[in-house]
């Protein structure tokens, strides 16, 4: 592999190169009006088949969601795409559902997704990071909808040692309203990190400033 890196965010980027330098950005806590420009990055510059994830946010009093709703900033390329030539996976992109639930509910069906996972490495290109996804309001058990898992890469090695250098770090999912953090890179392996800062100005609790969040799940080989 000749090292070509993925598109960081919140998560390091895929790449097999030795003393590669590392850059992140963004916050897990990021809101939409304290960050208006957050969004993902591309892989590669000069192809748009690379691009990082969107931007979406919703506002609304509740969430409805059937077994095929899906909320998508994925990076690109998704997996299985055609190219006969290298690509690295953009990083996905930044969510944020914010409900009221003044009125209803959030009601939400087995199989609803809402994902910003980093996007593929193809012909040994780097994957993506994965990206940020702020939700708030009530979701009871609705956890394992998130998915801000890192991207993979086609690398593959002739050992059996392989650390999953190649594959992207996960990104964040944050439950703002229950202040849970969750760090879940579904089960792909990797031995990229995700970089967690302390609470920026506008989320900081003026009797513990240094607090990230009240649990932390870290899972998934993250």
């Amino acid at each position: 592999m000749d090292g070509t890196a993925g598109a960081a965010f919140v998560g390091m980027s895929g790449t097999c190169k030795p003393h590669q330098t590392f850059k992140t950005y963004g916050y897990f806590d990021a809101l939409p009006d304290s960050d208006p420009t957050i969004i993902g990055s591309i892989g590669n510059k000069k192809f748009r088949r690379t691009m990082g994830g969107g931007r979406i946010i919703i506002n609304a009093d509740s969430f409805m969601g059937s077994q095929n709703t899906s909320l998508l900033a994925d990076g690109l390329p998704l997996k299985g795409t055609n190219q006969t030539g290298k690509l690295a996976g953009g990083s996905g992109g930044y969510i944020a559902v914010i409900t009221s639930n003044k009125v209803y509910t959030n009601s939400v069906d087995n199989g609803a997704k809402i994902s910003a996972v980093g996007g593929h490495g193809i012909k040994n290109g780097g994957g993506g990071g994965g990206g940020i996804i702020v939700i708030d309001g009530d979701w009871d058990n609705s956890k394992d909808m998130f998915d801000a898992s890192g991207g993979l890469s086609d690398f593959r090695p002739n050992k059996t040692e392989y650390n999953g250098c190649a594959n992207g770090a996960p990104g964040t999912v944050w439950l703002k309203s229950e202040d849970i953090l969750i760090v879940d890179n579904k089960d792909k392996i990797t031995n990229k990190f995700t970089r967690i800062l302390a609470p920026t100005h506008h989320t900081r609790k003026l009797d513990s400033p240094h607090l990230i969040a009240t649990t932390f799940v870290l899972k998934g080989r993250a």
